[in-house]
């Protein structure tokens, strides 16, 4: 597997999100794509932009053979992160509450329109976190993918980034939102969505 990463559309970004189809023009995705292909000749190409859902449409159009994959996540565990993006050095949060719900809500719709196709699949947030081995193993069967990487692509995941994006590499657990929201915003969250459908 390879990933697209911002110097690949020309970008001094450390984020390995390159926003390739939020940015530009097919021509542009395709020139990219096609020469990473060819520079990994037998690899699979990733790219990790979550605002893509937005674009399910034209990946699908462009790439009809493309998977897609949703990590899904309750909507107080997702909101929390969300706020807690870029505070984690004392910054102003870039979203503020109604922002955070109004993408949860996006993200949600778009996975209950496409949850149905047979190139869209998905797996949980936490059983990522909590059984690695056997979720890996069982997206790498849905992908297609050889099973002796599994081992390799989780022993990957969990090493120290060559690089710090503040606010948005944090020490937490699956579960941290119970202590990061307040009791307001917990019991907001809930009068917005049912915790037990609102799994984006």
């Amino acid at each position: 597997m390879v990933s697209l990463i911002p110097a690949d559309v020309g970008k001094d970004d450390p984020s390995p999100e390159t926003g390739l189809f939020l940015q530009y023009p097919d021509e542009t995705i395709r020139e990219v794509i096609d020469k990473k292909v060819a520079d990994h000749p037998g690899k699979v190409i990733i790219e990790k932009t979550p605002a893509h859902f937005h674009k399910m449409d034209k990946i699908f159009r462009m790439y009809p053979d493309a998977k897609v994959v949703f990590v899904r996540r309750g909507a107080k565990a997702t909101i929390s992160s969300m706020l807690l993006n870029g505070t984690a050095n004392g910054n102003p949060s870039t979203w503020n509450m109604n922002q955070c719900v109004l993408i949860y809500g996006a993200a949600r719709r778009v996975w209950q329109t496409w949850k149905g196709d047979e190139r869209v699949g998905a797996v949980f947030y936490e059983d990522l976190a909590n059984v690695p081995e056997l979720t890996v193993r069982g997206l790498f069967v849905w992908l297609g993918l050889d099973l002796e990487h599994v081992n390799d692509c989780i022993e990957a995941n969990h090493r120290t980034p060559a690089y710090d994006v503040p606010g948005v590499l944090r020490k937490g657990t699956v579960d941290s939102w119970k202590e990061d929201l307040s009791e307001g915003q917990s019991e907001l969250i809930d009068s917005i969505f049912e915790e037990e459908a609102a799994v984006a």
